[in-house]
């Protein structure tokens, strides 16, 4: 994650891993909930509280950030801008639309919450964030092998893994390239795993957690200072109830050290078409992960489509297993289009599903759009993103002042799939969850598709969450 902010919610109150500065927000007089160094809590709020706003970006809490607050109709109420802590607050009615503009107009970003309530702290994430910046870290030293194993003399190379990110080297140093939102957190630290391996598998393991991501280029070197060991364990993830025919089926086990995700995938045959699925077991690394995470998910490569369910549990000792079941997934987005031309300052998106209205939760609506200016020969990249209520097919962007026409479609050129992202709630993660938190949360990016876990880490041991998910088709 770079410096990425990431918020799941836990039981009463939400977890901020944050930068260091957005960790030292002090509670005052704009009535944000009591930090205790790291955690807030979202309480619920009566009716006559206002709507407040919180946008953090790579460095902590963004001040002068443009709020727009609409009406249910997409009409412009007021504006506000954000204060030195990223803060803006309003007193609104059920169901008022709040968009908040990221960038400037050369590269413009907006996240609008439809159907914003009041007493909602809604937190927004920067969308540069999850583009950068990316950082070459380099692994200067690591302790001596196992006598055993040296002298066995069958140790032939080396991986180093820090959630998606991995590398593969012979000798030292070697630079691990980290990229935002996949292999750091949001205090910018990542976890380290490094793997020795021999002819036949790995033969020993280390790690060190809470590295700090050093933007040098990988010059100044991290040292190393884990201790091997040569006791792996085993996880065995079973599915059932498979679909009939599916086009392509995964499952993913992941070690989640620091709300980073470490993973490891294998596809899942269902030749068969009975329903049973063979289990599929991968390697755990003792001492590692805070907590694990399974998923399983079924692909429809023709249409961009992917539906999964995943659940948390404690880290084994050693080894452990997890059941998740096919016929508890949601359906699958089957079309999803958007009209940037009717009215381009407001575009609209309609979404299907193979049947139903998608889940609980919400959904995450995303459009991402080209620009080209003809006189000026200039080219703009645009993004907005939507957090829509549950049982929404279809939505219209709100109004923007007249003085942020830029955020809007001005020279349409050309766009990718609109992605629609829908989910459940869980245990600890609910509708109002969703709606304050979904913008702030790492889900699919795109640029990761059929490369990693579309499901982020879960807020609890035992929580199950369901999701759905469509965007630009593969290739």
């Amino acid at each position: 994650m770079g410096l990425a902010v990431v918020l799941v919610a836990v039981g009463a109150g939400v977890d901020l891993a944050c930068s260091p500065s957005a960790k030292q927000l002090p509670p005052d007089d704009f009535t944000l909930p009591a930090f205790d160094g790291s955690t807030f809590t979202l309480t619920e709020e009566s009716g006559t509280q206002p709507a407040r706003v919180l946008v953090l970006g790579a460095s902590g809490p963004e001040s002068g950030k443009t709020v727009v607050f609409e009406d249910s109709t997409g009409a412009v109420i007021d504006t506000a801008t954000t204060d030195a802590l990223g803060r803006a607050a309003r007193q609104i009615a059920p169901g008022t639309q709040v968009t908040v503009l990221f960038g400037d107009a050369t590269a413009p970003a907006a996240v609008t919450y439809v159907a914003a309530q009041p007493g909602d702290l809604l937190v927004a994430l920067d969308p540069s964030v999850a583009y950068g910046p990316s950082a070459d870290e380099q692994i200067a030293t690591l302790p001596a092998l196992p006598s055993q194993i040296q002298e066995a003399g069958s140790v032939m190379a080396y991986s180093a893994l820090a959630g998606s990110c991995a590398t593969y080297y012979e000798e030292l140093p070697f630079d691990l390239y980290l990229t935002p939102l996949q292999c750091s957190n949001a205090l910018g630290q990542f976890p380290l795993l490094v793997l020795a391996e021999g002819q036949n598998g790995d033969v020993a393991y280390l790690f060190q957690r809470g590295n700090d991501v050093v933007t040098d280029g990988g010059v100044g070197g991290l040292a190393v200072n884990g201790t091997w060991s040569t006791t792996f364990g085993t996880w065995n993830l079973q599915a059932t109830n498979a679909p009939a025919s599916a086009p392509y089926a995964t499952g993913y086990f992941s070690e989640v050290t620091g709300g980073v995700m470490t993973w490891s995938s294998s596809n899942l045959d269902l030749s068969a078409g009975d329903g049973g699925v063979a289990p599929v077991t991968f390697t755990t690394h003792p001492g590692f992960a805070d907590f694990v995470q399974s998923e399983i998910g079924v692909f429809d490569n023709t249409g961009g489509a992917y539906t999964a369910i995943a659940t948390r549990a404690p880290a084994p000792a050693q080894s452990g297993s997890a059941t998740l079941d096919f016929a508890g997934l949601l359906p699958l987005v089957t079309d999803a289009t958007a009209d940037y031309q009717t009215d381009p300052a407001h575009p609209t998106v309609k979404w299907t599903y193979a049947t139903g209205t998608g889940g609980s939760a919400g959904t995450l609506v995303t459009l991402q759009w080209s620009e080209w200016d003809f006189d000026a020969g200039i080219s703009t990249q645009k993004q907005w993103m939507f957090v829509v209520p549950p049982g929404a097919t279809s939505l219209k962007a709100p109004s923007l002042p007249s003085a942020n026409t830029a955020w809007t479609v001005v020279n349409f050129n050309g766009s990718n799939t609109p992605v629609i992202v829908s989910t459940d709630t869980t245990t600890g993660f609910g509708a109002d969850d969703f709606r304050q938190l979904a913008a702030s949360l790492p889900f699919p990016n795109w640029n990761y598709f059929y490369n990693s876990p579309f499901i982020p880490p879960l807020p609890a041991d035992g929580a199950t969450l369901r999701l759905t998910t469509y965007g630009p088709p593969p290739g």
